[in-house]
């Protein structure tokens, strides 16, 4: 392996590495209201056919009317890309 592979390889772990580091950090500063229905959406499936869960389903498991739920994901979903966005800037500048 070439000294240029190496490295190029080491800078593409470091990425992945900080990446998952603000993905952790961003998730930590969703309310705990916001964190069950954002994952939740990002990795419940439907037991048949595997697709993503719906939100009608979510409101279900949650017992949550689609009222609360919605306004919620949404507010979590911009709470999370504006975190990880400043996050990952911010590596970019270092």
């Amino acid at each position: 392996i070439s000294i240029l592979a190496y490295m190029e390889y080491e800078l593409d772990v470091s990425e992945e590495v900080y990446t998952n580091i603000a993905y952790e950090t961003c998730l930590k500063k969703l309310s705990e209201k916001q964190y069950q229905v954002f994952y939740l959406q990002i990795n419940g499936r439907n037991d048949q056919s595997g697709k993503p869960m719906t939100t009608d389903r979510m409101s279900k498991i949650l017992g949550m009317p689609l009222g609360t739920l919605l306004p919620l994901l949404a507010r979590a979903k911009k709470s999370f890309s504006n975190c990880l966005h400043k996050q990952l800037q911010n590596t970019n500048e270092e």
